[in-house]
């Protein structure tokens, strides 16, 4: 939730107090009268900028995802918020890690994000990951014996098939490679699954592993 500190009581104060902490220099404070200040989430990024500093609070909670596109979407969201600061001398972006010495810091740092978007690339090619190879998951609900399925999608041509996997919402597999032939051949089987009564999930390129 976005909002302006003139609304929140002693947040600016605190604020303030928690920099001071972290520079040990008691350098920040509040002027409500000279100085714009806001908190939000990502989504109240677009349309705002022109700060004298910008803090990230936590940054390992980016850092750290575990998705494999964690650290590209961790990227673009610390480029984004150090657009927000103004142009000039003395404005900057404070960023609260763990992890200062890790590679994305460093090309935060940097400015330049080509070299770090190319050891990306060279990695996920080196696992299997897209763009260098295709990724899909299937998902189904209401399986009870997933012996049957997994024998279905080992036989799909060009698949690597990991799995599956249960959790609360049913079955999961994972499946890589050359999966061009394989989506065509997946279209008859989905539907098969969904006259038999069950749920079916297909999420090509996942996100979430």
């Amino acid at each position: 939730v976005g909002a302006t500190f003139e609304s929140m009581g002693t947040v600016p104060d605190r604020l303030a107090a928690s920099v001071n902490r972290l520079l040990g220099r008691p350098i920040a404070g509040f002027d409500p009268g000279e100085f714009q200040i806001a908190v939000g989430t990502e989504r109240d990024l677009a349309g705002i900028g022109g700060f004298d500093l910008v803090v990230v609070a936590d940054a390992d909670g980016l850092l750290l995802g575990q998705d494999f596109r964690a650290s590209e979407e961790a990227l673009r969201v610390l480029a984004r918020l150090g657009n927000m600061v103004g142009k000039g001398s003395g404005r900057r972006l404070m960023v609260q890690t763990s992890l200062p010495e890790s590679d994305l810091i460093a090309t935060l740092r940097s400015g330049d994000p080509i070299p770090y978007l190319e050891r990306q690339l060279a990695l996920r090619a080196s696992q299997g990951m897209p763009p260098a190879r295709d990724m899909m998951a299937v998902e189904l609900r209401g399986l009870q014996d997933p012996a049957e399925i997994t024998e279905m999608l080992m036989s799909l041509q060009g698949a690597i098939v990991l799995g599956p996997a249960r959790s609360d919402r049913g079955f999961r597999w994972l499946l890589q490679g050359d999966l061009s032939r394989t989506r065509l051949q997946l279209r008859t089987a989905v539907q098969t699954w969904r006259d038999r009564g069950l749920s079916v999930r297909i999420d090509a390129d996942p996100i979430d592993l």
